[in-house]
């Protein structure tokens, strides 16, 4: 549902941009209209599924396989159709070409199944007809390509696979058999949108090969009076409408950026842009008729052609956030706030610098882990200097003898350093912080247990955030999901041995207490694993479900005031802040990920940043921090373990959740 600043409801569809089998929803949109410089809200919720009247529809496309297989689609203003294969062979009028056909149209409902069931569509019976002949011209907005000075085009479509459908967006795919262009064949895939109240399409083609220059067309007609500002990418033509049915304008927008010149051949005007990296050009293609009453001469149609280009240049910006994370109180912004942490953490030397009795261990994980943290502030944050600094941090790691610094040692404490040179190349590129931290996710593996997991699992919860972040970042890095299986297998693992019926985690199998920072560990580790994990994974469900028993867990535990305590389940127990930053994050991920409901958990993961926000002293020391913990065998242990200020213990998870906050 969505609702406007007055409380009125907007028509919206949820759209599946990717085609993907499980027919997921990518995006939600709507329509509203904005004079310049104007700002809006807008409240989207969650609901039942909509259903629409029939009379509600504004856009509306299919298959139309009575028709020797059209593709026709139309919104209120306008209508198209193009050509499928069994055309080629008609014998009543076999037409070969891949063109864009025009339906004049003069009502806003929708026409496109009422003309095929009457089939007298080329007679005006007071709503529009189809009076344009495309033939083996680009039509309006046909595409191609242009090579050796030559149109090259393909056939008619072979397949179509519609992944939107009103009511207000009508968007659909068409497949092409190979077809030549000078010297290859190339295959091509167009995907067009049409939207209500628009008179252009969305067409964007891809094709199968780089280094071509795409062809878009106009038929060309006698009378006809052409335009065109190649500085805004747009050419547009008006000419007699057959059967003395009036006028119609034609035009075709491309970005500027993709324009390169317009041309002609015997059939068409063309505009030639160039294809992206990924083989893509997109344009605007669409008409309008004089009968219809918006346009009624050239100069009002070129000059809406012109608004619609500067309107490509100059988009509205939409911005969404989960209502529970803005507007945050003066000083507690995640940005403010991450910076702030991370230039406290920037200047602190390391273990092994300032206690000599641990010069030979090298670096350990809550240093590894904060540096992450900070690195992602700052990228998140664009503070070109906060990573410098903290890229620059890393330079002795690689350039000096490692032993000082690297423990090479087969324990999770010591691994987990790999995900900052991978956070690193990530930023960077640096090919060196690559090999350094896909070399020690491997090394991980180099031992295993019978079931394929590392030997360095432990079964101690605190494993599930370092064994997932170092394969997740190795993965985010090289693009191998080995790294995922092998994240996925350990955590699927720890859920089957250890996650209870209340959705928390003992410690470890021997220590039977719900550590609130072990519980943490695992929470982050389950985030920062689905963050990655494809939805079609075999081990994502398992995942999700035991991440979402989890959270379902804590969420009954939270404090009033928005922590969770050193033992979660024990009331006399005292606030900690370590593992509330890492629930937060957890949270905050969840929400904005979908994976859990906005409106029960986006104010907990609020409150619970608030009240750590209101923990961080002047420096940025966040107090109420457990320190280093071993497993405990009474609940006592835990009760009695020193809390601290400045542990990056709990400065580490504060920086995933700004990160998170602003991600």
């Amino acid at each position: 549902h969505v609702h406007d600043a007055a409380g009125g409801e907007l028509l919206c569809q949820a759209i599946d941009l990717d085609g993907d089998p499980l027919r997921r929803f990518d995006a939600v949109i709507f329509q509203a209209d904005f004079a310049a410089g104007e700002t809006k809200s807008f409240q989207i919720s969650a609901g039942g599924k909509q259903v629409y009247r029939k009379e509600q529809f504004k856009a509306f496309g299919r298959f139309v396989r009575e028709r020797f297989d059209d593709f026709t689609w139309e919104n209120d203003r306008v209508a198209h159709r193009t050509y499928g294969q069994a055309l080629e062979t008609w014998q009543g009028e076999p037409l070969t070409s891949s063109t864009i056909d025009i339906w004049s149209k003069r009502t806003p409902r929708m026409v496109i199944n009422d003309w095929y069931l009457a089939d007298d569509y080329h007679v005006d019976h007071g709503e529009g007809a189809d009076f344009y002949s495309a033939g083996l011209s680009r039509g309006c907005g046909g595409g191609g390509l242009w090579a050796d000075g030559k149109l090259w085009t393909s056939k008619n479509f072979i397949r179509s696979k519609v992944l939107a459908n009103g009511p207000i967006r009508v968007l659909f795919e068409l497949e092409y058999a190979p077809f030549p262009a000078a010297d290859r064949s190339v295959s091509e895939t167009k995907r067009i949108s049409l939207d209500a109240g628009q008179q252009f399409s969305r067409i964007e083609s891809r094709y199968g090969s780089a280094g071509l220059t795409a062809a878009i067309g106009l038929k060309k007609e006698k009378g006809e009076t052409v335009a065109k500002d190649e500085s805004r990418g747009w050419l547009a033509k008006w000419e007699a409408v057959a059967k003395r049915a009036g006028n119609q304008g034609l035009a075709v927008i491309v970005r500027p950026a993709d324009f390169e010149k317009t041309a002609e051949d015997a059939l068409n005007h063309l505009v030639l842009a160039k294809t992206d990296a990924q083989h893509t050009v997109t344009c605007w293609t669409g008409f309008c008729w004089d009968k219809a009453g918006l346009f009624t001469d050239a100069q009002s149609w070129n000059r809406h052609v012109d608004e619609f280009a500067q309107g490509l240049a100059s988009p509205i910006v939409a911005t969404a956030s989960a209502g529970h994370f803005s507007d945050w109180p003066v000083g507690t912004s995640p940005a403010e706030v991450g910076k702030r942490v991370a230039e406290n953490i920037l200047p602190r030397k390391f273990r092994f610098e300032a206690i000599p009795a641990k010069a030979a261990l090298g670096i350990i994980y809550p240093e590894v882990i904060s540096w992450y943290g900070a690195l992602t502030v700052a990228q998140l944050t664009g503070d070109a200097s906060l990573g410098e600094r903290l890229v620059q941090k890393f330079e002795p790691f690689l350039t000096e003898p490692e032993s000082r610094r690297i423990n090479r040692a087969a324990h999770v404490d010591y691994r987990v350093l790999g995900a900052v040179p991978l956070e690193i190349f990530l930023q960077t590129k640096d090919r060196r912080c690559k090999e350094l931290g896909l070399g020690l996710a491997d090394a991980q593996w180099d031992t295993t247990t019978p079931d394929g997991i590392t030997a360095e699992a432990r079964y101690w919860i605190d494993d599930m955030y370092m064994i997932p972040l170092i394969q997740v970042q190795a993965f985010r890095a090289s693009g191998d999901v080995t790294y995922l299986d092998r994240a996925s297998l350990a955590m699927a693992a720890y859920l089957d041995q250890m996650q209870q019926p209340n959705g928390l985690f003992h410690h470890g199998t021997n220590a039977h207490f719900f550590w609130g920072r072990g519980n943490g560990w695992m929470a982050a580790g389950a985030a920062e694993l689905l963050r990655s994990l494809p939805a079609s994974h075999p081990r994502y469900a398992r995942i999700l479900e035991g991440y979402r028993k989890m959270m379902a867990g804590l969420l009954a535990n939270q404090t009033k005031d928005g922590m969770w305590l050193q033992l979660i389940d024990q009331p006399a127990s005292w606030p900690e802040s370590s593992g509330t930053a890492m629930f937060a994050f957890a949270m905050v991920t969840g929400v904005k990920s979908g994976w859990l409901d906005a409106g029960s958990y986006g104010p907990a993961a609020r409150k619970a940043w608030l009240a750590l926000v209101s923990r961080l002293d002047a420096n940025g020391d966040l107090r109420d921090v457990c320190i280093g913990t071993d497993k405990g065998f009474s609940e006592q242990f835990y009760l009695d373990r020193p809390r601290t200020s400045g542990d990056l213990h709990g400065q580490a998870p504060m920086l995933w959740t700004a990160s998170a906050l602003l991600r």
